[in-house]
């Protein structure tokens, strides 16, 4: 974050070192298995997620298609309509 009041905001300074040096940790500790894993649990997650939604009347699911998505479902619900029971 870049001072506001000066002097730091025009005084010559440092690269933020301790972030590059956590970027630099975090970017070299990502086992990419790992990502692969989590991230197909995400999608089964969210494909029984809109199933179950899926029973509600009332509910308006956004982005239920499972191409080119990600883990977030977006739904509203609908006024004045019946819901039906699981």
């Amino acid at each position: 974050e870049m001072p506001i009041e000066i002097p730091d905001k025009f005084g010559a300074g440092s690269h933020n070192i301790s972030a590059f040096a956590g970027l630099n940790d975090a970017l070299t500790s990502i086992n990419l298995d790992e990502v692969e894993t989590n991230f197909c649990k995400e999608m089964e997650t969210r494909v029984k997620l809109i199933e179950v939604l899926k029973y509600f009347s009332n509910i308006k699911i956004y982005g239920d298609n499972t191409k080119n998505a990600v883990g977030i479902v977006g739904i509203t619900e609908i006024k004045n309509a019946t819901n039906c029971a699981i």
